[in-house]
């Protein structure tokens, strides 16, 4: 993200509350997230139909809640698209927030992402096997219970699921969207 996720966390916090969507912030790049795993065409058009279903009963959005949305979509979808794990969660950093507002925030990130894979991989249930253990993975991260100790153990169990949701993030666009991605120029023709 080319903000602090804090910062980045506040605006999107604020256009929400401005349009009256009862939605945390982290689930708006969780929702984009799902919609680019689960394999809806990378461009510009493609994502929108099932955001606005998920964020709004289909209406279009408020124009400060649509750019903070298409920029989360262009980030996520670059760098789910070059690999390499660069894609990064929107959470509360540590600084921020206790361990406990973290996990809460982790399982409602894990939510919404299952929700928006959900809704546009109708093929979600003959997913391979692999595949199919880490979404349920998923499934159990969140319902997490979140009251926990600041304590180095579950600090580094907190890493570990926040990589592991990372890991499944991307293993989701890997089976899902291939031969989904917008090309980078248009052929020559001759």
């Amino acid at each position: 993200m080319s903000l602090p996720a804090t910062l980045l966390l506040e605006k999107i916090q604020q256009a929400l509350r401005d349009a009256e969507i009862g939605l945390d912030p982290v689930e708006l790049q969780a929702i984009i997230a799902g919609i680019i795993a689960g394999g809806v065409r990378l461009d510009e058009r493609g994502w929108r139909t099932p955001f606005y279903e998920l964020v709004n009963d289909g209406q279009k959005l408020p124009e400060a809640i649509y750019r903070q949305a298409q920029r989360l979509y262009r980030e996520s979808a670059a760098k789910l698209a070059e690999g390499d794990f660069k894609f990064e969660l929107l959470l509360p950093e540590d600084d921020d927030a206790s361990l406990t507002q973290r996990l809460e925030a982790l399982s409602l990130w894990t939510q919404a992402f299952l929700t928006a894979v959900a809704m546009v991989q109708p093929n979600l249930n003959k997913a391979p096997r692999d595949l199919k253990e880490m979404i349920d993975d998923l499934g159990a991260i969140a319902q997490v219970e979140a009251n926990v100790d600041d304590n180095d153990d579950n600090e580094q169990a907190y890493v570990e699921l926040t990589e592991y949701v990372k890991l499944v993030v991307v293993s989701c666009f890997t089976e899902y969207s291939s031969g989904n991605l917008e090309p980078k120029s248009k052929p020559t023709l001759h």
